[in-house]
């Protein structure tokens, strides 16, 4: 050995010990590093989950902010119902999840509103449209469709989220309440009007020219339903023309 290099002393046992519980820090201290740095990547994955949540939600809340309007400017337009509601299809692609690649469309008995980009493809939701007037009955539906394939969002709706069916839900309800509150009013202004009666056997003539029985008429632009009893006049008549006495009004039903 060089006479020069000085020996080194052994090692004690309370040296190696220290030795390795630094070499045991520096690890676990590297560890904790990568769990937090995991961790922050995991907290900031479900913030941009909440930011996109809370922007789908004020999305839906901006479709029925323009839907009420739309339904206030109906109320008071002179104009055809039908007329108006065409703008409806236009408040719907905005508040759904890709709004670029989105179309609308609705359709009754007698009309079919589309948005300018309407194409039907496999991608499609929907919502039936009820009136209940004097029963329940389906008015239309309400159509939206995607014009390109996106990922599968739950089992039961494709690429669509639920939240979405609920919004397309609540628009059909919304829309088939007032579109109800119209065909009352709309036959309430009719009968308000003047009704052609023969003066004979009481009979009605409708807009189209038909006669109808008076009672027949009210069912029909009504919600009327009737029965039948007697009143104490006519109920006197009768007796009287059997040669009995007359009954009392308060013996009547």
């Amino acid at each position: 050995m060089d006479q020069d290099t000085p020996e080194r002393a052994p090692a004690t046992p309370q040296a190696a010990a220290a030795a390795a519980a630094a070499g045991g820090n520096d690890l676990t201290y590297k560890q904790q590093i990568q769990t937090n740095e995991h961790q922050i990547i995991q907290l900031e994955q479900e913030l941009g989950k909440l930011r996109n949540n809370i922007a789908e939600r004020e999305k839906e809340l901006a479709c029925h902010m323009l839907l009420s309007n739309l339904l206030d400017e109906i109320a008071i337009s002179t104009t055809s119902l039908f007329h108006t509601l065409s703008d409806l299809v236009n408040i719907l692609p905005p508040a759904w999840q890709f709004p670029e690649i989105t179309c609308a469309r609705m359709v009754t008995a007698t009309h079919d509103f589309k948005t300018a980009n309407f194409r039907e493809t496999k991608w499609r939701q929907s919502a039936d449209i009820y009136t209940t007037f004097t029963e329940k009955r389906k008015f239309g539906v309400l159509e939206v469709y995607y014009l390109e394939e996106r990922p599968t969002m739950c089992p039961e709706f494709g690429p669509f989220m639920v939240e979405e069916q609920n919004l397309l839900n609540i628009v059909a309800e919304r829309l088939g309440k007032f579109i109800t509150q119209k065909l009352v009013e709309e036959k309430i202004s009719r009968l308000m009007g003047m009704l052609m009666l023969c003066p004979c056997c009481k009979s009605v003539r409708d807009s189209g020219g038909a006669w109808k029985k008076l009672e027949d008429y009210l069912i029909e632009h009504t919600q009327l339903t009737f029965t039948s009893c007697m009143c104490p006049e006519c109920a006197n008549l009768m007796l009287a023309s059997h040669h009995t006495f007359p009954i009392s009004p308060n013996q009547m039903l």
